[in-house]
């Protein structure tokens, strides 16, 4: 078993592809889409509370996109939140981050993709999805990577995707534990360059001021239904 593989399964991560076909796929990929509820959080929300996210997550986006950044070419990777809901927190998140855009309020997360994809030029296989529900089993379908959160609730729900092989990796964390940092640093792994990423981040210098200003300058987009 390849060590990277080995240090995911053995924390609870589990591979439905073999690791091979899921290295390749992250290869392809040149876009991060990520559902909110369940995902950054463990869905809990109210209409005075809106759902929140962690700073450990956020931070796994921002080196999960320098790292990609840097084996690109330093072309920054297509990045963005599609969510249900109408959520306060999200778009804070993604302004802040310089998310390219933010889908709110799609019901039907296939329309989303395919107006990303179009609109950005890129493949649909060239798109890697973080979800965790129902809701975003369309969009899941079509996209070249499929990261499912974990929810242990929802056993028949996990037998039912793993059935139709609609996930290329299942968590060992749940939303709202982390989850998100788990699959940057895995993507990261995949990349070849995470010892790399950490350290240009530490120096804060040279490349990784480059990029900063490569993500900076992106404005984020919001699309409504």
């Amino acid at each position: 078993m390849n060590h990277l593989e080995s240090i995911f399964t053995e924390m609870g991560g589990e591979f439905l592809c073999p690791f091979s076909v899921f290295e390749e796929k992250v290869k392809k990929i040149k876009a991060f889409v990520f559902d909110w509820d369940g995902v950054f959080n463990n869905g809990e929300k109210s209409p005075e509370s809106p759902s929140q996210y962690a700073e450990g997550d956020s931070m796994g986006t921002n080196l999960m996109r320098f790292s990609k950044w840097l084996t690109l070419g330093k072309i920054l990777p297509i990045t963005g939140i599609i969510t249900g809901a109408n959520n306060s927190v999200a778009k804070a998140l993604a302004d802040r981050e310089h998310f390219n855009f933010l889908y709110m309020g799609y019901k039907h997360k296939i329309e989303a993709i395919e107006d990303l994809a179009k609109n950005h030029g890129l493949e649909l296989d060239e798109i890697a999805f973080f979800f965790d529900d129902v809701l975003d089993i369309s969009a899941a379908q079509a996209c070249g990577l499929r990261i499912m959160i974990r929810r242990n609730s929802s056993p028949l729900f996990l037998d039912y995707m793993r059935k139709r092989k609609h996930f290329d990796y299942y968590t060992a964390t749940e939303g709202g534990q982390l989850a998100v940092r788990e699959v940057c640093e895995l993507i990261m792994g995949v990349n070849g360059n995470f010892e790399e990423t950490l350290d240009k981040r530490v120096e804060f210098k040279g490349e990784y001021t480059d990029y900063i200003s490569n993500r900076n300058s992106t404005v984020t987009q919001f699309f409504t239904p």
